[in-house]
């Protein structure tokens, strides 16, 4: 089996491997890309997931308000998506 589907990634690893040689002229672990859709996955996961609590039990879809009241109110989200934080760069 592949790494991705031994792990139960569901990210599309491939594209994200693409598109990381693509991106980028630095050779690549060949493990980075299934990483890398492992944190995307839970980051997405984490978001609808607080989403699907601001939109409350009676409502059947998430809408675009229900994710901005999410990142509204988790300040790591919205460090992560304004790029506020800075803790990465100060080690460099």
């Amino acid at each position: 089996k592949s790494s991705p589907k031994r792990t139960g990634i569901r990210f599309p690893v491939k594209k994200l491997k693409f598109r990381m040689l693509s991106d980028y002229s630095i050779d690549i672990c060949k493990d980075a890309p299934v990483y890398m859709a492992a944190v995307l996955e839970y980051l997405v996961t984490e978001v609808i997931s607080f989403a699907g609590e601001a939109a409350n039990a009676r409502m059947s879809k998430i809408k675009p308000r229900h994710l901005q009241i999410v990142f509204q109110n988790n300040e790591e989200l919205r460090e992560l998506m304004t790029g506020e934080d800075r803790s990465i760069g100060k080690h460099i």
